[in-house]
């Protein structure tokens, strides 16, 4: 950004950021507490500097900073860092399942907030958190889940999981996850991701194939 140093003067400009389909406005402000001073009888030669007195120059006046309003909140984005044991599984075009460990937090009810970015009457980008309700949260053994259905196909999903006190006030949130479900039609789309289970039962087909093929072999060699 340039500004018009001969001319006193508050400056404020708007830089704008695009990162994919996001796209979001930084306020900018610059000021020129006076015009620049031309001394007479200082001459310089083309190509090069010419010295000057620094001591000659007034003392700027302080600037009285002016606070600006953050544009968007801080904590729109996803942890760069998810906790030890927290993950999104069996994502389908539609659905989905986030789990934590219980030992997050002493508490035992919870609740699902969903971003959503929007743009406001002023044309800037606007970052809301949704509170979808009859989302069933289920304790697993150790961890709990929360069940995601009802997604969209092919489309980027930002969720964050807060504690409820007993009173029902929230708590800070425990994380936030970003995943990606399958477009329509593609192969993960098609089939969920297989659980530990079926994994291992794959790898006991697979297993069985090669030792038949083996056995076959070795009868063909004799």
């Amino acid at each position: 950004m340039e500004i018009d140093g001969q001319t006193p003067g508050r400056y404020r400009t708007w830089l704008k950021f695009k990162a994919g389909d996001q796209s979001f406005d930084v306020p900018v402000e610059a000021e020129v507490s006076g015009a620049g001073r031309v001394f007479p009888g200082v001459a310089s030669v083309p190509g090069s500097v010419a010295p000057v007195d620094l001591s000659a120059l007034p003392e700027p006046p302080e600037a009285t900073p002016s606070p600006l309003a953050p544009v968007i909140p801080f904590d729109w984005s996803a942890d760069p860092r998810l906790p030890k044991g927290v993950q999104v599984s069996h994502i389908t075009t539609t659905s989905a399942i986030i789990e934590w460990p219980a030992s997050l937090s002493p508490a035992t009810r919870f609740r699902v907030d969903m971003r959503q970015l929007q743009i406001g009457p002023d044309g800037k980008l606007q970052v809301t958190w949704l509170q979808p309700t009859g989302i069933p949260i289920e304790a697993r053994d150790k961890n709990y889940a929360a069940i995601l259905t009802g997604l969209h196909p092919g489309q980027p999903w930002t969720v964050r999981i807060v504690p409820l006190q007993a009173n029902g006030e929230a708590g800070q949130r425990l994380f936030t996850v970003e995943f990606l479900t399958p477009f329509r039609g593609s192969l993960p789309g098609r089939f969920p991701r297989p659980s530990l289970l079926q994994w291992l039962l794959i790898a006991l087909g697979a297993l069985l194939a090669w030792q038949g093929w083996q056995r076959w072999r070795h009868r063909r060699a004799f």
